[in-house]
């Protein structure tokens, strides 16, 4: 029960935090956030952009994989005020339609989306219980994902229960301030069409920057297996 109220916390202007207060440290968590893909686009003056949705930064141009973690890490960092600081002129853009999305939810109807929040989605229904023990709980990136999760989830005959929104800086900043509990029982899903391009890229069937190429082998340890079935849990 714990963790049902605390997975989806009350609204607020999130901060990121790069400290460790709780139990989850930045170094773990960044490696957890890793096993996101997300997509990046070089221009010319140095600056780079990271879309968290692959078809949006096909769109943009010829982007190459990278872990979400690395790429948070690199577009914000702590200030004396906690609040978000671009470093490294490195922006993270979510997908329009997910931002949109986010905004019409419980749960993110007073999230400054505006600001770059990027959304996470989720529901209280979709906790389960591993063969450990463990208790986890999907987070999506892909509103259009969890909401098709949601309902394969529920019971025929049974009403479909509510989807919410959050954002991922303010799940950061709760899971390293130690707000969140049980923060291990956390699960981030990326989008099944991000899992798709990368592992073409690793595959060698999409041209991409040979060293992005390489550094997605030590980024990702193999997590993405059970996600090929489908799967949103891990096993």
């Amino acid at each position: 029960m714990l963790l049902l109220l605390l997975a989806f916390p009350a609204p607020r202007r999130a901060r990121v935090v790069m400290m460790d207060t709780g139990s989850v440290t930045w170094a773990s968590l960044r490696i957890r956030l890793d096993q996101v893909p997300v997509f990046a686009i070089d221009a010319a003056d140095g600056a780079c952009t990271v879309y968290i949705d692959v078809d949006c930064a096909r769109s943009a141009g010829n982007p190459y994989p990278t872990g979400l973690g690395t790429a948070y890490e690199r577009a914000f960092r702590s200030s004396s005020a906690l609040e978000p600081t671009h470093a490294n002129h490195v922006t993270i853009v979510a997908a329009p339609h997910d931002v949109a999305l986010a905004s019409s939810l419980p749960g993110g109807e007073d999230i400054d989306w505006e600001s770059g929040e990027i959304p996470l989605f989720g529901s209280y229904s979709m906790r389960r219980r591993l063969k450990d023990g463990r208790q986890v709980a999907p987070l999506f990136f892909s509103g259009l994902e969890a909401q098709k999760a949601l309902e394969e989830a529920t019971s025929p005959g049974v009403q479909v229960p509510e989807l919410r929104s959050l954002s991922l800086q303010q799940m950061v900043e709760d899971m390293l301030s130690g707000r969140q509990k049980n923060s291990d029982g956390l699960h981030f899903v990326a989008p099944a069409a991000s899992v798709r391009f990368t592992q073409e890229v690793q595959a060698g069937a999409l041209p991409t920057k040979i060293d992005a190429r390489l550094a997605m082998l030590s980024l990702f340890d193999g997590t993405m297996d059970a996600r090929r079935s489908g799967s949103v849990f891990p096993t």
